[in-house]
């Protein structure tokens, strides 16, 4: 495994436990678990929210208002309002 943690989550007996039951019922064998850190991997480096941030896609504000403009344009009502109300 690449790091003491996994092998930590790997050696609990809940995780041994299972780990050997999804082996025996694949391979009907019982088997012994070793399991080793393998010290030649690094962790990758941990990304700062500018990097992450530098490639999300931007809209113009020109074309967000647009794109409002197009989508909350209000319903034009023909009807008179005085004849909506008539009779009440």
């Amino acid at each position: 495994v690449p790091f003491k943690f996994y092998k930590d989550q790997i050696d609990t007996p809940v995780s041994r436990e299972i780990i050997g039951k999804v082996i025996f019922d694949v391979l009907g064998t019982h088997c012994r678990l070793k399991c080793i850190v393998n010290e030649s991997v690094k962790p990758k480096l941990q990304s700062s929210a500018d990097v992450v941030l530098k490639n999300v896609p931007v809209i113009k504000k020109k074309e967000k208002v647009e794109e409002e403009k197009k989508t909350f344009a209000p319903r034009k009502v023909k009807a008179d309002v005085e004849a909506i109300f008539a009779g009440m």
